[in-house]
């Protein structure tokens, strides 16, 4: 199970990380953030899945969401899986919840 995994600041040098397990659904009709599907986050994404082409849209969507810059959100395992764990830099897993709280109904068409 991925779930939600906080990461020390000291460890990586960087404060404020935070992973998160995501179930990405591709080729959706928007971007959307779901909600949470136990403890892994569900998003869907317009892009299919070839060529990096979700995960790329994945990452720029949620840091949009977070109102991060896009470097901050990257894919860290499951590159080919639905299922993946995402590294997000810039906040912490409680700042993290509370965002993801207030926007479970976004949803953004267009590249």
């Amino acid at each position: 199970m991925l779930g939600l995994e906080p990461l020390s600041g000291e460890i990586c040098g960087i404060v404020n990380t935070c992973k998160i397990g995501v179930k990405v659904v591709p080729n959706a009709s928007g971007d959307q953030i779901v909600g949470w599907l136990g403890d892994d986050l569900k998003i869907r994404v317009q892009c299919p899945p070839e060529d990096g082409r979700a995960n790329k849209r994945l990452c720029k969507f949620l840091a949009a969401q977070l109102d991060l810059p896009k470097d901050a959100v990257s894919v860290v395992t499951g590159q080919t899986n639905q299922r993946k764990t995402v590294e997000i830099h810039g906040l912490s897993l409680e700042e993290f919840k509370l965002r993801v709280a207030h926007d479970t109904i976004a949803v953004s068409h267009g590249p």
